[in-house]
């Protein structure tokens, strides 16, 4: 039992050590996006853009004869950045 716990934080601190900053401090103690930070807050947007997820989309599954999706109900809100974001 000790050996798992040493290899888990042994684990632990080194994947703490491995990860990429996302911000830079300066020196007058502002923060600025790393590069890398702007590259995953970038893809982070752009993954969110395919996810069908509009609020009360319930409503328009249980009107008569509706069988259209989230994209052809709202198109301009169609992925996870709808209108309460």
């Amino acid at each position: 039992m000790k050996k798992l716990i040493c290899f888990c934080c042994c684990l632990y601190f080194t994947n703490l050590s491995a990860q990429v900053s996302l911000v830079n401090k300066l020196e007058d103690g502002r923060y600025t996006l790393s590069n890398e930070g702007a590259s995953y807050f970038a893809k982070l947007s752009l993954d969110c853009t395919r996810k069908s997820s509009p609020h009360y989309f319930y409503r328009a599954l249980f009107k008569k004869g509706s069988s259209t999706g989230p994209k052809d109900l709202w198109p301009s809100f169609y992925g996870c950045y709808d209108w309460h974001s």
